[in-house]
């Protein structure tokens, strides 16, 4: 596997929150009763907090991780957030 696609895969791969690029999509990951729950619409971070792409609306959430956004539609149910 080349470099290329070492840092996707890792890109891929849940991230600690702290470390989420800005304006990039992305899909974040939030804890509910004691259990992680992927939200199910691209989000980007910005200088005022989160914003629901497909809305382009702000959001109040306090995500702990996040990984690039590659959902498309059509494609089912996704079995994501798998554990940490």
């Amino acid at each position: 596997m080349d470099k290329w696609h070492l840092l996707e895969w890792h890109l891929l791969e849940w991230q600690p929150i702290a470390s989420a690029p800005f304006d990039q999509d992305l899909e974040l990951s939030v804890i509910e009763a004691n259990e992680a729950h992927a939200l199910v619409f691209p989000c980007r971070r910005t200088e005022k907090g989160w914003l629901n792409v497909t809305m382009n609306s702000r959001i109040s959430v306090d995500p702990t991780h996040w990984r690039l956004w590659c959902r498309r539609e059509g494609y089912g149910k996704s079995e994501w957030p798998q554990r940490f």
